[in-house]
């Protein structure tokens, strides 16, 4: 098993504990029906300015919940307040992760709510040995 499988993995089943909700692996990328539902995936891997022995791998986080219709509305017919809620929700749920599935550590580098669509995603930045390189 590779340390990016294995990291997503243990995400998945983390966030899944801490929020809830079912986690997917692979980008889903609209609301499925009445259910709460989580992805992660791998954005891609890049060697780290400036060190070419270490490597920045980067994984997308994504949470739909399946609000009821008013619950937490605004005029614009969206729901910002519980959107936002969310945001801390998963802020929270990445301090519980405790894992060093293949990965030396990794940052939150951000966590924003998509009001036209109705989740929240985030972007975590893992950082470990390259694997490409050479004589490293």
């Amino acid at each position: 098993m590779s340390s990016v499988g294995d990291f997503r993995r243990s995400l998945m089943a983390s966030l899944a504990a801490a929020l809830e909700v079912e986690f997917v692996a692979g980008p889903v990328e609209k609301a499925q029906g009445n259910r709460d539902l989580g992805c992660v995936w791998l954005e891609g891997k890049r060697p780290l300015a400036g060190d070419g022995n270490m490597e920045e791998v980067v994984y997308g986080v994504r949470l739909f919940r399946a609000w009821q219709q008013g619950q937490g509305a605004t005029e614009s017919g969206r729901n910002v307040a519980m959107l936002e809620d969310d945001v801390e929700l998963l802020q929270a749920a990445f301090k519980a992760v405790l894992t060093t599935a293949g990965h030396d550590f990794f940052q939150v580098a951000a966590i924003t709510p998509n009001y036209e669509l109705q989740y929240v995603e985030a972007a975590l930045t893992a950082f470990q040995r390259n694997l490409g390189a050479k004589g490293g």
